[in-house]
């Protein structure tokens, strides 16, 4: 018995049977095939996954990108959906490699904005276990004394961490740590910020660096349980886009979490990394705005309004800070904060 299901292109708006499986693209009519290849399936199903995922990124930048780039990115994702229907990769090895290869080009092109437009995008991703969620150190340079434990675990409990582990890096013979480091390759030049949650005990700090610069955070005032960020900002990557990053030890153990990469912009000199785009909904007084993960957090110098639009223009909040504020519930995507569009992943 034939069981080979097949897949047909739906116009938006189609209702979807549940368990429905369905790629849409404009430009074809082509009807997708999964056949039962044992060998095949859970390559292609990753191929598939992928897909979904670069076509989520298409739309999201869709706006912002060159028209170069983004013919390239719906082109390639247009290939890959021709490789998914007509199965002609016969190793599941190559499927997957093919798959890994798709992610990182759609990845890249988010760099390619048009002159006018200046975001900040997540780069996260180019840290080798920024979190540690691999339960090791795994992607780090670092010494024995450098391990991940539980983190809601006593004594190695690190609240502000990212998931269920942390780094603990500890010598129990004098109670101090050492150096981790991470050398990250191919980034496209421009400037950087990097963050990351830290904690010690005491009096005692702990330094986050990357690119030259560095942060030195003090212990959290609740404590050593308790994790706080340093925030390395204007950091500079060159035409060989090499940066290295890591946590240095200020003569005492630490927790290190939650590496965050966020690129700013490609203007070499400037220290904020955003510029003042057109809009009718420009404030005057300029504002710092950082975008991160469901949130928009805001350093203003003075007390501003703050407003935060939609593309659509659609008024999201309205609020006076003076100093720092971090607004949450945020959907991921592009906003425009006081006249400069910032992207919540």
């Amino acid at each position: 018995m034939d069981e080979t299901q097949y897949f047909e292109p739906a116009e938006t708006g189609t209702i979807i049977p549940a368990m429905g499986g369905y790629f849409f693209d404009e430009k074809t009519t082509r009807r997708f095939k999964v056949a039962s290849s044992a060998s095949l399936d859970p390559a292609y199903q990753v191929l598939g996954e992928t897909i979904s995922k670069c076509t989520d990124i298409q739309e999201e930048y869709e706006d912002i990108l060159t028209d170069e780039a983004l013919a390239e990115v719906c082109d390639s994702i247009s290939t890959a959906k021709t490789v998914f229907s007509e199965r002609n990769i016969g190793k599941g090895t190559d499927v997957e490699k093919y798959a890994d290869s798709l992610y990182a080009f759609v990845m890249q092109s988010r760099f390619s904005l048009m002159p006018e437009t200046q975001v900040y995008i997540d780069c996260t991703d180019m840290i080798v276990n920024p979190s540690f969620e691999t339960r090791n150190t795994s992607g780090w340079e670092a010494e024995s004394e450098a391990t991940v434990k539980a983190c809601t675990n006593f004594p190695y409990k690190a609240v502000g961490a990212d998931g269920g582990y942390a780094l603990y890096n500890i010598n129990y013979e004098d109670s101090t740590g050492t150096e981790i480091s991470q050398t990250l390759r191919n980034m496209p030049e421009g400037n950087y910020r990097l963050t990351a949650m830290l904690g010690t005990d005491g009096e005692h700090t702990v330094a986050l660096y990357a690119g030259g610069r560095e942060s030195v955070v003090q212990t959290h005032k609740y404590g050593e349980y308790y994790l706080r960020e340093a925030v390395v900002d204007s950091i500079e990557v060159g035409s060989d886009g090499i940066l290295q990053i890591g946590v240095r030890p200020m003569g005492r153990w630490y927790k290190a979490d939650d590496f965050r990469l966020v690129y700013m912009g490609n203007k070499t000199g400037t220290t904020t990394g955003w510029d003042r785009v057109e809009s009718d909904i420009v404030n005057e007084e300029p504002v710092k705005a950082y975008g991160g993960k469901n949130s928009i957090r805001v350093v203003c110098s003075e007390n501003t309004n703050v407003r935060i639009y939609s593309l659509s223009g659609q008024m999201i909040y309205s609020a006076d800070v003076d100093g720092e504020y971090t607004f949450t519930g945020l959907n991921k995507g592009i906003y425009i904060v006081n006249g400069c569009k910032v992207v919540v992943y």
